[in-house]
C-alpha cells in the first residue's frame, strides 16, 4: 500500500512530463484532460513541430506530431487565457489568429463555406456543458522548413563529407554555416489549409492545430478531428484526477 501511494505521488510530481504509448490514451494531470494520440501511421510524435511552424511555443505545447509525407502538422498546446480581463472568448481567438498572421512567412486568412471571409463571419463558437469551443479553417501560402526527415538526411550528408576531428577548411566552415541558416528560413513557399479548434475551461485555453499541404489536407482532417473529438476533461480539473482507465498511459 506504502508503494502504491510513493508510486501515485511520483507521478503527481511528474505531472509536467508527457507519456504515451501507440494508441493509448494520454493523460495530463497538469492540465485536466486525457486525449487518444494521432494514429501512428502516417502521423508521428515529434518535438520538432514549434521549429519548423514557428507557431507553437515548446513551453506550452503538450503533444505535436508531423507527417513526414507531407509536411503536415497536429498539435495540441495549453495555455492561461490572453486577457484577465472581462474579455469575451471571442476576444481570445481573435488574440491566437492575429498570432498566426504575425508568424513570419506565413500568409493564411479564415475562410467559410470555402470562400475567404472576415475572421468574425468564420469563426464557429458553441457552448457545452464543461468547456466553449471555438474553430476556424485557414487558406493561403507559407514559407515551409524541409520536414525533420528531409533535414536529417541534409545533415548526414554533410557529416560523411566532414568527419569529426580535426581542423576544417575555410569552405567547410562556411558550408556549415549555410546549412544552418537554412534550418532557421523556410525552404519554399507553398499552398496551405489549416484548421484551428480552442477549448476555453476555466482560465484554460486548449488549441489544437491542423495545418497541411493544400493536396494532402483532406487526408488528414479525419485523423485531427478525430484527435480532437477525444478530448476528454478530467473530474475536479487541472491536478484533480487520481485515477487511470483501462488500457490509459501513466498521468501527465
Amino acid at each position: 500500500m506504502a508503494l502504491l501511494a510513493g508510486g501515485l505521488a511520483l507521478a503527481l510530481l511528474a505531472g509536467c512530463a508527457g507519456y504515451e504509448a501507440g494508441d493509448e490514451t494520454f493523460v495530463s494531470l497538469r492540465h485536466g484532460f486525457r486525449v487518444r494520440p494521432v494514429p501512428a501511421d502516417p502521423w508521428r510524435r515529434t518535438p520538432d513541430v514549434a521549429d519548423i511552424l514557428a507557431l507553437n511555443d515548446p513551453s506550452t505545447s503538450v503533444l505535436y506530431f508531423d507527417n513526414p509525407y507531407s509536411g503536415g502538422v497536429i498539435s495540441l498546446q495549453v495555455v492561461s487565457r490572453h486577457f484577465s480581463g472581462p474579455a469575451a472568448f471571442l476576444d481570445e481567438l481573435r488574440f491566437i489568429y492575429r498570432r498566426m498572421l504575425s508568424t513570419p512567412h506565413m500568409d493564411m486568412r479564415t475562410v467559410a463555406d470555402g470562400r475567404f471571409a472576415p475572421f468574425d463571419r468564420a469563426v464557429r463558437i458553441s457552448g457545452g456543458k464543461e468547456a466553449e469551443r471555438g474553430e476556424f479553417d485557414l487558406r493561403g501560402t507559407m514559407g515551409r522548413r524541409p520536414t525533420s526527415r528531409a533535414r536529417e538526411l541534409a545533415r548526414e550528408r554533410l557529416e560523411e563529407r566532414q568527419p569529426f576531428g580535426g581542423p576544417r577548411t575555410r569552405e567547410e566552415v562556411r558550408e556549415q554555416r549555410e546549412f544552418r541558416e537554412q534550418r532557421l528560413t523556410p525552404a519554399y513557399t507553398g499552398n496551405y489549409r489549416g484548421k484551428v479548434v480552442v477549448f476555453l475551461r476555466g482560465g484554460k485555453l486548449y488549441e489544437f492545430y491542423y495545418i497541411d499541404h493544400a493536396l494532402a489536407f483532406e487526408r488528414g482532417l479525419r485523423a485531427f478531428d478525430a484527435f480532437v473529438a477525444s478530448l476528454e476533461f478530467l473530474p475536479g480539473g487541472p491536478l484533480g484526477w487520481v485515477g487511470l482507465a483501462a488500457g490509459s498511459s501513466p498521468p501527465n
